[in-house]
């Protein structure tokens, strides 16, 4: 993908501030080892294409005849073909996209991506810890799709999403108030 992507620079240069906090997030951990933090997008590109990601798994066939890679259905191994997927449909333009193409990642998914993990900085900063890095990318997705924007989550939502990335195990009532939920084993 790189070899034929054009040059997009530093894509955090255009907003400082978030520039400066995922410096300041990434600084001096034992996590920052290589490509971690651009891993980190990469695992928000997974799951926010997760239906094309599934087709591209399940062609046995093109992994090991276009991408000479085989998944033996480790979690790691998906990043591999993830990278190699988007280098064969870049070298391939013939061949009908699953993927995003970089214009796309540098104009679509980076901007959410950068707008999603700002926010979940500055509403959940002491709860979300770089070692949560990859909770943090898989769940931007989903975020997405359920609030579109931010300034849609609730302060209290806010908080059940800290508690959710943070790893720490909390029972259900500690969360949700067990007056509000309601379901059919409920004989209240």
């Amino acid at each position: 993908m790189l070899e034929s992507s054009p040059n997009f620079g530093w894509p955090w240069e255009a907003d400082q501030t978030a520039a400066q906090s995922w410096k300041r997030w990434w600084n001096n951990t034992k996590t920052v080892t290589g490509q971690t933090s651009s891993e980190m997008f990469m695992w928000y590109i997974l799951a926010k294409t997760c239906p094309a990601i599934d087709t591209v798994l399940g062609n046995k066939t093109h992994l090991t005849k276009n991408l000479t890679l085989s998944f033996r259905n480790s979690t790691d191994e998906v990043l591999d073909i993830v990278c190699a997927e988007l280098k064969f449909e870049d070298q391939n333009p013939s061949t009908p996209r699953l993927l995003p193409d970089a214009t796309a990642l540098a104009k679509d998914y980076f901007p959410e991506f950068k707008t999603w993990w700002s926010a979940i900085r500055m509403k959940c900063a002491t709860q979300v810890q770089v070692g949560r890095h990859r909770a943090v990318a898989l769940l931007i997705p989903g975020l997405v799709s359920h609030f579109n924007s931010p300034d849609k989550v609730s302060d209290t939502q806010w908080g059940w999403i800290g508690k959710f990335v943070s790893g720490v195990e909390q029972p259900l009532p500690s969360l949700v108030s067990p007056s509000r939920i309601k379901g059919p084993l409920d004989r209240r």
